[in-house]
């Protein structure tokens, strides 16, 4: 920036003294310095591809505290492309002590958005579950799902109300509750009646598709 203000000061001190002999020229001579905006302004490091990894390794541990608080099971896992050595992404997976039939994990991710001051990181929840199951069929009516990683799986991406633990946490419980043994008594307050950011009663729109790999 510093050297943007000095070439930039410079031309139009150039300008002010082409002015005094040639307004038009002056003028001229001061519009082309829109010409370093492009130089200067863009190509900045907000403009560069977020380093998903780093980000999740700073924010996911307040995820997992949440969790853990809450009672649950919290395991971290690294996604490493095919072909690569180097982690793209972390993610957290859920391990219920008890569940349905067919469920192939739940997992927490962040999402990363590119905005004019930066990258914005949000946070969404996976649920994994094979075709026709007892667990895709508790949440095939409250939530939208599509097809994993291959052809027997299917994904559904929940949203957290609030980009917060507390929030994540709470979208996390109702989802357990949901996808616990038809057999046990599970809690009082069921996710079907519960409100608020825990409630998965209605169905939610599907995040892209590149979050079931």
């Amino acid at each position: 920036m510093l050297v943007f203000a000095a070439v930039l000061g410079a031309l139009f001190a150039a300008a002010s003294g082409v002015h005094a002999a040639s307004p038009y020229h002056g003028v001229c001579l001061a519009l082309a310095g829109a010409c370093l905006l492009p130089v200067f302004g863009t190509g900045r490091r907000v403009h560069l591809p977020p380093a998903r990894a780093a980000i999740a390794a700073a924010r996911l541990p307040a995820f997992a505290r949440a969790l853990r608080a809450a009672g649950l099971r919290i395991v971290p896992f690294a996604r490493i492309p095919e072909g690569g050595v180097v982690p793209d992404e972390l993610r957290l997976m859920v391990r219920l002590t008890a569940c349905r039939p067919g469920l192939s994990g739940i997992e927490l991710g962040l999402e990363h958005t590119m905005t004019s001051a930066g990258v914005l990181s949000t946070p969404f929840v996976l649920v994994r579950a094979r075709d026709g199951s007892d667990s895709h069929a508790a949440l095939a009516s409250r939530v939208v799902f599509q097809r994993g990683r291959d052809g027997e799986e299917r994904v559904a991406v929940v949203r957290p109300a609030l980009p917060t633990p507390a929030s994540v946490c709470e979208l996390v419980l109702a989802l357990s509750r949901q996808l616990a043994p038809s057999a046990s008594p599970g809690p009082r307050r069921s996710a079907r009646n519960s409100g608020g950011a825990g409630s998965v009663t209605t169905k939610l729109r599907v995040a892209s598709p590149a979050h079931a790999a």
